[in-house]
């Protein structure tokens, strides 16, 4: 392969703040575990996304997530500025909670860009206060939206899976590499990359353990985006060995993330 060329990427998850109006406590994200959770300006935010598109020749999916995204101050900037793009990726998610009822500037940078896809979590009538409010705000906007139900009998997926435990628990490849052939990231998602302050990780797990220094960094499969002892063509070679690798380092520290997975009532609260 030549990788002096753009590659293709399936999903990037552009982590943009790590505040959230709720602490929930399987977040995935962690973000109510965090003392001070990270924030990201767009004046952070734009080198980072320079680089994704230097490195990428076609992004499907280019998730904007939290955190809440729709507490960024500066959200509508961001999808302005990635609509630079726009001939490089089909759609630009945004994830929201239902409790936040977005902005003016929101909505007309949605509506600029016209390949804004909303996801709204409705977690019920004690977390997702406003998630009618909400809908029909896009509704009215003509901004497309997809919403799911994560709260009852029937939650989307049968709820959350626990994934806060990163102690170690597996020991042989035949085991690390089982638990990487049932996970739902690499197999079912086609892996959905997520970028968190320039570094860019091959799942949310093996994302925690890197800010949480669970496991020692040297250990972990990453790329620095924004390295510049290292040539784009040399970080296109390292995020093509991510996407064809057969197991990584955080799955020895992950509970498994299956359809087979145990599931819980999603965004219970911390006390």
């Amino acid at each position: 392969m030549d990788f002096t060329k753009k590659i293709d990427m399936k999903m990037i998850m552009l982590h943009i703040t790590y505040r959230c109006n709720y602490k929930c406590r399987l977040c995935t994200s962690a973000s109510p575990y965090f003392d001070v959770p990270p924030h990201f300006t767009l004046e952070d935010l734009k080198p980072v996304i320079n680089r994704v598109f230097e490195l990428a020749n076609h992004i499907w999916r280019l998730t904007t997530s939290g955190g809440e995204s729709l507490l960024h101050p500066e959200l509508a900037g961001i999808i302005d500025y990635c609509s630079r793009f726009r001939d490089q990726f089909d759609i630009e998610e945004i994830i929201t909670n239902g409790s936040i009822i977005p902005s003016d500037e929101v909505i007309e940078a949605c509506v600029r860009s016209g390949k804004v896809e909303v996801l709204i979590d409705d977690y019920g009538p004690e977390i997702s206060k406003k998630v009618d409010a909400v809908v029909e705000r896009f509704e009215k906007a003509n901004v497309a939206y997809r919403y799911r139900k994560y709260y009852g009998d029937d939650a989307y997926c049968g709820g959350w899976v626990n994934l806060r435990d990163l102690s170690k628990k597996l020991f042989t490849r035949e085991e690390v590499e089982k638990r990487f052939n049932e996970c739902i990231y690499p197999q079912n998602f086609n892996f959905c990359m997520p970028v968190s302050g320039g570094i860019l990780h091959p799942c949310g797990v093996a994302r925690r353990c890197y800010l949480e220094n669970a496991v020692p960094k040297e250990e972990l499969q990453f790329v620095n985006l924004m390295d510049i002892t290292t040539s784009l063509a040399e970080k296109r070679a390292e995020i093509h060995a991510l996407q064809t690798a057969k197991s990584l380092t955080a799955c020895a520290y992950c509970n498994g993330f299956s359809i087979n997975s145990k599931r819980y009532p999603p965004a219970e609260q911390l006390d």
